[in-house]
């Protein structure tokens, strides 16, 4: 949901972000997304990821989970764009 929304508020189309989006519908899925961050780095020249989680603990772990086992690539929390919320849905809902 929390894309969608990110969409929605950027008014961009989806077909802007194929190939450079991986969506997790659950941090549980965190291992499994590390793996497909490195088969797609050995494919291109991406140097940089951004993280849109959850501003609450899991999503706090999440994003150092990444940061240490993604040392070659600048991983950068874009939490703080939502800071006041806990997530980017309930950030757009609540700024209506």
């Amino acid at each position: 949901m929390d894309f969608l929304s990110f969409l929605t508020d950027k008014k961009e189309s989806v077909l802007e972000y194929v190939n450079s989006v991986i969506i997790m519908c659950s941090v549980s899925m965190a291992k499994k997304t590390i793996e497909k961050i490195f088969c797609i780095c050995l494919e291109t020249n991406i140097k940089s990821i951004y993280t849109l989680l959850d501003n609450d603990k899991t999503g706090k772990k999440t994003t150092k989970f990444f940061k240490d086992n993604l040392k070659n690539l600048v991983v950068d929390d874009k939490s703080y764009i939502y800071a006041k919320f806990n997530d980017y849905n309930d950030f757009l809902q609540k700024r209506k």
